[in-house]
């Protein structure tokens, strides 16, 4: 059986044969095709069991970041192949010495914050929109606003990391 789940590509039968055809991975069953997936839409691959891969195939996948992860067909983990990471050492040190920097910090926290607080205002008008109940509407939006209050809080008196964390946590 082949199947994707959270763009992962289990393979879970012994016996397939792995190959590209372009920036598309087939997988084929005593020479037949059972699925062709465009590599963009998975992140990583489980096979399970004998299956073989073409060398073409584990090329599109390290090209395009994609983990191939082995595993016996009862589920012992036996390896994993992806390709060479971009490891900019450069990149790294900027990174450490950007983290020192807390005006930088409280930056990024920040705007992740006010992304966790718009994003859950969306869902609670989104279920106050699909709710019959006219109590649950109202409450809904009453904590969409409240939210809305929070995030316009945040913007003005977070003065460091820390109370950005204790908004998150409002």
């Amino acid at each position: 059986m082949t199947e994707i789940k959270q763009n992962t590509l289990f393979l879970t039968t012994s016996g397939n044969y792995i190959n590209r055809d372009h920036m598309t991975l087939r997988v084929e069953f005593e020479k037949s095709l059972k699925l062709a997936v465009p590599i963009h839409h998975i992140d990583s691959v489980c096979s399970f069991g004998n299956n073989i891969f073409s060398p073409h195939a584990l090329q599109l996948c390290w090209e395009n970041k994609v983990a191939v992860n082995c595993f016996s067909e009862s589920g012992f983990f036996h390896g994993r192949w992806e390709g060479v990471p971009n490891t900019s050492v450069v990149l790294r040190r900027t990174q450490y010495r950007r983290a020192d920097e807390p005006e930088f910090c409280k930056a990024i926290a920040t705007d992740i914050v006010k992304g966790k607080i718009a994003n859950s205002r969306q869902l609670l008008l989104r279920t106050a929109r699909e709710t019959d109940s006219e109590d649950d509407k109202a409450t809904l939006h009453g904590r969409a606003e409240e939210l809305n209050v929070i995030s316009r809080w945040l913007q003005r008196e977070a003065k460091d990391r820390d109370s950005v964390r204790g908004f998150e946590g409002q």
